[in-house]
C-alpha cells in the first residue's frame, strides 16, 4: 500500500505511533546539523558540562552567602549544611536528566549514498523508499494544556501502517528543512485540531 505525504496533516490521525513515546519530557533547541559528503547527522549537542561549570561557581557563593550572612550560629550551619544537601541534590537531578538525554544518542543519521535514515534514539534504521514524510507538529501535550509546543515527526511505512518516530522537540525551521531535503521527503508543517494531542494516534485521541 502506498502512503502519501499528506497523511502527516490528516485528523483523525492514521499513523500510529512508536514504542518508545516518552521523549517528550526532554529538551529542546540542543540539535546541530553535520555534512559530510552524503552523510548528513543531527546531532545533540553535549549541555550538560554548563551544569557542572555553573555548580562549581554557585555552590561556594551558596555556602559563602549562608556562613557570612547569617548571624545566629545555629542558623548559620542549618541554612549552610542544608543549602549544601539542597543544592547539591537539584544539580545532580539537572545533571542527570541531561546525561540521560545525552547519552541517547544523536537524532537521525542520513545516508543518501546507501539510502538508509537510522534513529539511533529508536535503534532502527529504515530505507529511503519506506519514508513518508517529516512532520513538524504543533500543538498541546495531553497533560500541559496551557502552552504550544513542537514535535520533529518521521513517519515511516511498515507494512499495511504509517509508524511515526519522534526525532526532536522544538526543532528549529533550518535545521528540519535540512534534514528533510537530505531525507527527500516533504517537510510537512501541521497543527493538532482541537481535541487533539502531541502524543495523539490512530489508537488515542
Amino acid at each position: 500500500m502506498k502512503h502519501t505525504p499528506d497523511i502527516a496533516s490528516r485528523w483523525p490521525p492514521e499513523w500510529i505511533n512508536a514504542r518508545d513515546d516518552g521523549f517528550r519530557v526532554y529538551f529542546g533547541n540542543d540539535a546541530t546539523i553535520q555534512v559530510d559528503g552524503d552523510l548528513l547527522t543531527c546531532k545533540c549537542t553535549r549541555q550538560s558540562t554548563g551544569v557542572v561549570y555553573f555548580f562549581v561557581f554557585f555552590m561556594p557563593c551558596l555556602i559563602a552567602s549562608c556562613w557570612f550572612g547569617i548571624e545566629d550560629v545555629r542558623e548559620r550551619v542549618a541554612f549552610t549544611f542544608f543549602g549544601m544537601f539542597a543544592g547539591g541534590a537539584a544539580f545532580a537531578l539537572i545533571f542527570a536528566m541531561m546525561r540521560s538525554h545525552e547519552t541517547r544518542g544523536d537524532y537521525i543519521v542520513a545516508d543518501r549514498k546507501e539510502q538508509v535514515a537510522t534513529l539511533p534514539r529508536h535503534d532502527r534504521s529504515f530505507d529511503y523508499d519506506q519514508l513518508v514524510a517529516l512532520q513538524r507538529l504543533a500543538g498541546k501535550k495531553r497533560y500541559s494544556e496551557v502552552c504550544n509546543d513542537v514535535d520533529l515527526n518521521l513517519l515511516v511505512a511498515e507494512g499495511d501502517d504509517v509508524v511515526r518516530y519522534h526525532i526532536m522537540r522544538r526543532p528549529e525551521t533550518d535545521c528540519a528543512t535540512a534534514i528533510a531535503e537530505h531525507l527527500g521527503v516533504p517537510l510537512v508543517r501541521t497543527y493538532c485540531p482541537t481535541g487533539w494531542y502531541l502524543s495523539s494516534d490512530r489508537t488515542k485521541a
